[in-house]
């Protein structure tokens, strides 16, 4: 009796082992499922069917080395949930001690590549040069050469990342270059948050399903803010725009009465990544006085409201949403080159 009791108490074991290894599966609904398990995607299912060999992990490199990061350093504290149709792959990064420092994240997706093509040739497929200009991507299933997969930043909380093929490991990466600080605002301290979106496509329609998933998840990034149709006009003077029937806006600034008499729409623009700020003094000699420096400029105060000393605007229409006010510096005094800019 002893011997019959243990050999069945075995069996539960093993069927609860058996049990941990297949992992719980997250149904997004119609046939899109995985298998998550120790914080990886074990497997996935598309409309009901298996992709094969598709599968996801993390990795956490050491961008200065390119070895694997120390993980008594860095913690990934991830989960997988169905919401709306697709699966949301959500976690944080974490790094112990309070030295700054970073360490990239690697998403892994096993079995898959990137299908790019050249714009022309391809119309339905991404343009090669278009890859990590846009947060999205298709993925190809290796195994059949369908493009079931769509893949995603998070299009609020959107950060730098790169999607890479690696063709010798059968495998795409989605790298996050990380860095972290106990300088950071609490919510960042020595912490880094990523949200990544897996959803199905139609593999017809290659990477434009891919686009159509993406305006389907986040429809307000996508709803028209206007009725005009037409080109954007820059970088130059309204009269100068040719074909006028082809344009429907401008950057403006200036042109005020040129563009409402076209009936063009006024959207200038900041290329944020030409932003400057301008500090007095020299260069910060080390660490501790650039961080001594920033935390100088946090207790200062700054201005409640805005002296208005340039700019053009259209009183007779107001907060139609338009037109826009650009103010800027046209006088010598007053500061180098703000701006600020308002959408009426």
């Amino acid at each position: 009796m002893m011997r019959a009791k243990a050999w069945f108490f075995s069996i539960l074991v093993s069927a609860a082992l058996c049990s941990g290894v297949q992992g719980a599966t997250v149904d997004a609904g119609n046939g899109f499922r995985a298998t998550w398990e120790g914080q990886a995607i074990r497997s996935l299912s598309v409309r009901g069917k298996p992709l094969p060999g598709v599968a996801a992990s993390f990795q956490l490199v050491d961008p200065r080395t390119k070895a694997s990061a120390d993980p008594a350093k860095f913690r990934v504290e991830a989960k997988l949930a169905a919401r709306n149709g697709a699966l949301w792959l959500d976690g944080v990064v974490v790094a112990a001690g309070t030295e700054d420092t970073v360490v990239d994240l690697n998403l892994r997706m096993e079995g898959v590549t990137l299908p790019l093509g050249d714009g022309v040739e391809n119309p339905l497929l991404l343009p090669a040069r278009l890859l990590n200009k846009l947060p999205i991507a298709s993925l190809r299933t290796l195994a059949t050469g369908s493009d079931d997969l769509g893949i995603g930043l998070h299009a609020d909380r959107l950060c730098v990342a790169e999607f890479r093929a690696l063709p010798e490991e059968k495998a795409v990466t989605l790298r996050f270059p990380f860095g972290f600080s106990r300088h950071a605002r609490p919510e960042m301290r020595m912490r880094a948050p990523f949200s990544v979106v897996l959803y199905p496509t139609d593999p017809r329609w290659h990477f434009r399903s891919a686009l159509a998933g993406y305006y389907r998840l986040f429809p307000d990034h996508f709803q028209r803010r206007t009725d005009r149709h037409g080109g954007w006009f820059f970088a130059n003077e309204t009269k100068n725009i040719p074909n006028p029937q082809h344009y429907a806006f401008h950057e403006g600034e200036g042109a005020v009465e040129e563009d409402h008499d076209r009936n063009m729409g006024m959207y200038p623009y900041n290329e944020t990544g030409s932003e400057t700020i301008q500090l007095t003094g020299t260069l910060p000699a080390n660490y501790e006085e650039a961080i001594r420096r920033m935390e100088e400029l946090e207790r200062q105060q700054t201005p409640a409201a805005w002296d208005i000393i340039g700019g053009a605007l259209d009183e007779q229409v107001k907060r139609s949403g338009r037109y826009c006010f650009r103010g800027s510096i046209t006088e010598a005094k007053g500061g180098n080159g703000f701006a600020r800019q308002f959408v009426l």
